[in-house]
């Protein structure tokens, strides 16, 4: 038969797929579909910057970029606190997402305003 994969989280069906792919997609497949173990982290950062506190915020999203560098949530917001006051690191923060990244389009415009506040 046909394979139909679905991807459970707290009950609830997050995602699935049907039909046989190759262990790569599986992989990409996954690390779309399950939760950031930082989830909680996450929250708690966009809680703080949506209150004001931006350098508490920007700790936070720091120590769960060092533990899942690869965490685009995290490194586009972290880089919103950033435009101003250090856009070489915006730059650097967002250069790892890719195109097939659901952030791609919002990294790619801040990588651009970033380059701009470069040369003001």
């Amino acid at each position: 038969g046909i394979p139909n994969v679905k991807m459970f989280v707290d009950g609830e069906v997050k995602d699935e797929f049907t039909g046989a792919l190759p262990e790569r997609s599986i992989i990409e497949w996954l690390k779309k579909a399950l939760p950031s173990r930082y989830a909680d982290q996450l929250k708690q950062a966009t809680e703080l910057l949506n209150n004001g506190q931006g350098p508490e915020a920007q700790s936070k999203l720091n120590e769960i970029i060092e533990g899942e560098p690869d965490n685009a949530q995290a490194a586009v917001l972290l880089a919103q606190t950033y435009l101003q006051e250090d856009p070489d690191r915006v730059i650097s923060l967002l250069k790892s997402i890719e195109p097939d990244s659901d952030l791609f389009y919002l990294a790619e415009g801040l990588r651009t305003i970033g380059a701009l506040f470069q040369y003001l």
